[in-house]
């Protein structure tokens, strides 16, 4: 007769294994730039934000340098940031319908207009602060379009496996860039 106080074998645990890679996201540290077209968009994005930081800076010195007021500077950098802030939504939903090389080439060939056109109208003299404040909201759009645009088409330039380490490349670029272009500017 067995007694009731036997204890029970203990169940049969299969030791861990190693968890499949399978569909998981790789997060190797720079695993993404060996994609020659990611590596591509990367450094296109990193110069262009730190360009971008290098023109939040020029243009706030040209409205100090044109009005020697502070409220001028904040202005300006309001008239570069109100796009940003009304248009990137928009922009990342017509990104997602629309060619994103022809919205990305859009956004850089409008940039370039702009900045030129800057670039003519400090030179001839015709720059004042109503002037710097329509072009500065003229570079504030480029930036709302150009900005999702450079996200979204991520997906199609590398593998699912490295697409979290591309979008945190891309960012992490983008953000120190935007730190380091006022420095060099």
């Amino acid at each position: 007769m067995a007694r009731e106080s036997e204890v029970p074998p203990a169940p049969v645990v299969a030791p861990p294994t190693a968890r499949p890679r399978g569909g998981l996201p790789s997060l190797q540290t720079f695993e993404a730039i060996r994609n020659p077209a990611f590596r591509w968009l990367w450094f296109h994005t990193i110069s262009y934000a730190l360009v971008q930081g290098m023109q939040r800076f020029a243009f706030v010195w040209l409205v100090l340098d044109i009005s020697d007021r502070d409220a001028a500077a904040g202005i300006v950098a309001f008239c570069l940031g109100v796009p940003i802030f009304v248009f990137t939504l928009p922009a990342g939903v017509v990104a997602d319908r629309v060619d994103r090389r022809l919205l990305l080439f859009g956004s850089q060939g409008t940039a370039i207009v702009v900045v030129s056109l800057t670039a003519i109208l400090i030179w001839t003299g015709l720059a004042n602060l109503w002037v710097s404040y329509a072009l500065a909201l003229g570079i504030g759009a480029t930036v709302a379009v150009g900005q999702p645009v450079r996200q979204a088409i991520l997906p199609s330039l590398v593998d699912r496996k490295t697409l979290m380490n591309a979008i945190v490349l891309n960012t992490l670029g983008m953000n120190v860039t935007f730190i380091i272009g006022p420095a060099l500017g």
